[in-house]
């Protein structure tokens, strides 16, 4: 965990190690927290002031969803509004975990969305998504939104806009539909260095919740303009200046109105 902010709750059986795999930081603070998982006992980092000690149990609805026996590390989605948790659900013996995403009403809408983005057939050639394994929508007698996916395994994405990134995100642009005149791609909604994994032969794309047509470009822009938000705090206004010049090396062309980038990405992106 993170002192002032619950960031992980870790399983004492075998959960140290398995978060350790699963982390890609981005942050000095987790790169020192995933080396620390590796070679110091949890009791330890207790003791230095890194964490504490709970008993913690799963609602009944989470545990329907898990194999018997199953063990867990929990993950912390976010803090506002859309209350997410993300669980690491891992069986002894077994290589590969699964993944219990689990939302409050708040997040209602944008996990239904995501579901139903999952089960829809697509057809990429070097996008792959995770692979779901069940689901629980809204209205299905469940106080949760629930969502399993199997766990995949890839290399972290640097933070920066490279040809190859360049071209996953033509990739998933070159969807395309005309809405009252307008040419509109599928976006991904929060298309960043964070949300993807390089896997053989490509990559996988995770965390859809934000799937929609939106103006061509708005993916590209904001995966700029969160890098420079996140890893540097620049604010939106100055980071879309900095994008903008970005996107130009690789399309001299490249344009997009500013106000409406910004009217987008405030609509979706929670404050720091």
């Amino acid at each position: 965990m993170q002192r002032g902010r619950l960031r992980y709750l870790i399983a004492l059986r075998g959960g140290a190690s398995r978060l350790a795999s699963t982390l890609t930081p981005y942050s000095s603070k987790i790169r020192l927290l995933k080396v620390l998982l590796r070679i110091a006992p949890l009791r330890l980092l207790a003791k230095l002031g890194l964490g504490c000690f709970v008993r913690a149990r799963l609602h009944p609805s989470l545990e329907e969803m898990l194999p018997e026996g199953c063990r867990w590390n929990m993950l912390v989605g976010t803090y506002w509004a859309k209350q997410k948790l993300v669980l690491q659900c891992f069986c002894e013996g077994e290589e590969l975990c699964s993944f219990l995403k689990v939302g409050n009403e708040a997040c209602a809408t944008d996990m239904d969305t995501e579901i139903s983005f999952l089960e829809a057939p697509h057809h990429f050639k070097t996008l792959k998504l995770p692979e779901l394994l069940g689901a629980r929508r809204a209205g299905e007698g469940c106080p949760f939104r629930l969502m399993l996916t199997r766990e995949f395994r890839g290399e972290k994405v640097d933070p920066a806009m490279t040809a190859e990134i360049y071209a996953l995100y033509k990739e998933l642009a070159s969807n395309t539909k005309v809405e009252h005149g307008q040419t509109l791609a599928l976006s991904h909604g929060d298309f960043a260095p964070w949300n993807m994994r390089r896997v053989r032969g490509g990559f996988i794309l995770f965390d859809w919740e934000a799937a929609a047509y939106r103006p061509i470009g708005y993916d590209a822009l904001h995966f700029l303009v969160m890098v420079q938000r996140v890893l540097h705090g620049m604010p939106p206004e100055q980071g879309f200046e900095v994008a903008l010049q970005q996107m130009r090396r690789f399309e001299p062309d490249f344009c997009f109105d500013k106000e409406e980038f910004l009217t987008i990405f405030n609509s979706l992106v929670n404050p720091l």
